[in-house]
């Protein structure tokens, strides 16, 4: 599994039977396998995102407080319709 010029997993191929794999099977299953590292990546970016947000979201709520303001991130903003 390789992301970004760097391997970062390795994909095992088990058949029933013995079997030699053609070239365009080696690529499948290599494009597969790094598809696969880029389906980790994002799940790893998301779940950083997340935290930061969530992480960004109470200091706000703490800074609100500091200043005296009774404020949730909860309550949506919707602009005013023209």
């Amino acid at each position: 599994m390789m992301l970004r010029e760097e391997i970062i997993g390795v994909v095992r191929v088990y058949t029933a039977e013995r079997r030699q794999f053609t070239m365009d099977d080696m690529y499948f299953v290599g494009a597969v396998a790094n598809l696969g590292a880029i389906a980790l990546e994002n799940a790893r970016l998301n779940e950083s995102v997340q935290k930061d947000n969530e992480t960004f979201r109470r200091d706000m709520l703490e800074w609100r407080a500091a200043l005296g303001h009774e404020w949730t991130v909860e309550k949506s903003v919707v602009p005013p319709e023209e």
